[in-house]
């Protein structure tokens, strides 16, 4: 059998695992998988390209805090409510924004 072939088909089984793993990190849980009115703060912006740029233009960068307003039924898109600006963010470009939930202001 051809090793490389085997090596190959072995790499793309195990590397979507892999940056799973490596890209969540200690960065904590993805935007996407916020619910609606809770608060939390950016800990990393890992989309690509563009759409990366986009986002950090706006003001979503590292330790912006952040309020989900509402999400759509289907999940696509969400909004959310940070420096005065109401945001809509589809659900595949919520899912490179890392961020950690804050607790909320009446349980302190």
């Amino acid at each position: 059998m051809n090793y490389f072939l085997l090596l190959a088909v072995i790499l793309v089984i195990i590397s979507p695992i892999y940056f799973f793993i490596v890209s969540t990190g200690d960065h904590g849980m993805r935007l996407s998988e916020l619910k609606v009115g809770k608060e939390a703060e950016v800990t990393a912006v890992k989309a690509e390209g563009a759409v990366r740029r986009r986002i950090m233009d706006m003001g979503l960068i590292k330790g912006t805090r952040f309020k989900v307003v509402r999400v759509a039924p289907l999940g696509d898109p969400m909004e959310i409510f940070f420096k005065g600006l109401h945001l809509a963010l589809r659900k595949n470009e919520a899912e490179g924004i890392f961020v950690v939930e804050q607790p909320d202001k009446g349980s302190e």
